[in-house]
Formats: structure tokens, C-alpha cells, sequence
């Protein structure tokens, strides 16, 4: 189950990248990209598919207590573990890009120049009283 999860989280990321390189999203949202479409394939609807699935007239899996009992609780687990990679995986990658964009927008931004030069790089000075030293 862990194996498959992370299977998961990696097939989405590559997707995730071939969406950003062939839509060419803006720097800022590359990492937003990648995580939601590493994370996104991932969700909370087995708790709802697997009750309404055991208690169909028919259903394939058996008696409705047994159905829903294992259903539930190979579920709950999965979700754990999804979570677990969520918050270690898609995090730090999100993390990681705002660092990147961070960075280059200081290094490439002329609000470096603006800082130096004693104007407000946010243009709220007028508004209030700043002391510019």
C-alpha cells in the first residue's frame, strides 16, 4: 500500500512537470503546479464509494458488515500513509520552488535597486509617515 501511494505522488509529479513545461506557467506558480498534481489523485471519496458500494442489492464483495468493516479499514490506513506523503513530499516541493522564486525574484527585481536608493519599494510612503533615512 505504501509502495502504491508513492507510485501515486511520483506519477503525479511527472505529469505535473509535463504540464508546467507544455502550459509554461508563471515561476511563481511552478511549485503550486507540481504539488496539486502530485497530491491531487489522492483523496477522501474512498470513504464515501466504499459504504454505498457494500450496500447495493447485489454487490460483489459480500455481505454489507463484512464489505464495509474491510473496505474501511484498508481505507483508513491509505489515507494515513497519503498524508504522510503529503506533508513530507508535496510540501518540501512547494517549499522548495517558493525558495527558488524567492531568490530570483530578489536577484532579478529592481526592488533591490529601489531599497538601495531610500524609496519605498511597496509605494505606501505617501500614505503614511515613513522616515527615510
Amino acid at each position: 500500500m505504501p509502495l502504491n501511494i508513492l507510485t501515486t505522488f511520483i506519477i503525479g509529479s511527472a505529469l505535473g512537470w509535463m504540464l508546467r513545461k507544455t502550459t509554461r506557467a508563471p515561476q511563481e506558480l511552478r511549485g503550486l503546479v507540481l504539488g496539486c498534481c502530485a497530491a491531487g489523485n489522492l483523496g477522501n471519496l474512498i470513504l464515501i464509494i466504499i459504504p454505498a458500494v457494500c450496500r447495493e442489492k447485489g454487490s460483489p464483495f459480500g455481505a454489507v458488515d463484512i464489505c464495509c468493516r474491510h473496505g474501511l479499514t484498508y481505507a483508513s490506513p491509505s489515507m494515513a500513509i497519503g498524508a504522510i506523503y503529503l506533508w513530507s513530499y508535496v510540501y518540501n516541493i512547494m517549499w522548495i520552488y517558493s525558495i527558488k522564486t524567492n531568490v530570483e525574484a530578489n536577484m532579478s527585481d529592481s526592488t533591490i535597486s529601489r531599497m538601495s536608493s531610500g524609496e519605498n519599494p511597496y509605494g505606501i510612503s505617501k500614505c503614511f509617515n515613513f522616515r527615510q533615512d
